[in-house]
């Protein structure tokens, strides 16, 4: 290497001693602080334009059941009962209350039966065989209907609406997922 060409390359890039060793890097690399200090320490380090970062792994979430039973194919409703978007259940925000069914569960099978934030899910109601899951307090009540449905505000929850829309009231069994992603087996 000629001399001329070296000295050309010690102009381009900036040498930096870290205590891992030596380190080369190119003066459009550099924030304001050395490779070496943590991010924290040193706020203005910010992401150079075409560097690749690793991607953020995405949030999980969801309402998984498993059915663990001996009795062949479950079927699951579930309720959701929730603040609108005015902030955490708080004052003023709209409540909205649905109800959603039917799900098949093969045995020995799992499935996502809410794609969102699972604390929202209130409770579920599961049928199979001759087994029910169902609630005993009356005040988890929601409206299903035999087949594929969907129920929305007071046909959800108000007999009279939900009767109107041809479905039932039956109790749901209570279920408070404490996180966005949560999963349950259905036993015998």
């Amino acid at each position: 290497m000629s001399k001329k060409k070296f000295s050309l390359t010690l102009a381009v890039s900036i040498l930096v001693l870290s205590p891992f060793g030596l380190l080369v890097r190119q003066p459009s690399v550099l924030a304001d602080c050395p490779p070496f200090v943590p991010d924290a320490l040193c706020p203005s380090n910010k992401p150079i334009p075409g560097q690749r970062l690793p991607p953020t792994p995405p949030v999980q979430r969801g309402l998984t059941i498993c059915n663990k039973t001996s009795i062949g194919n479950v079927y699951v409703a579930i309720a959701l009962n929730y603040r609108g978007p005015f902030g955490s259940d708080g004052e003023g925000a709209p409540q909205y209350i649905e109800s959603h069914g039917w799900w098949k569960i093969e045995p020995g099978t799992c499935k996502k039966v809410y794609e969102n934030d699972a604390s929202r899910v209130r409770g579920y109601y599961a049928k199979g065989g001759d087994s029910v899951w169902r609630g005993s307090d009356s005040k988890l009540s929601y409206c299903i209907n035999s087949s594929e449905f969907e129920f929305k505000d007071s046909k959800a929850f108000i007999k009279e609406k939900c009767q109107q829309a041809g479905g039932e009231m039956v109790a749901f069994r209570p279920v408070r997922p404490s996180s966005q992603a949560y999963s349950f087996d259905l036993t015998n």
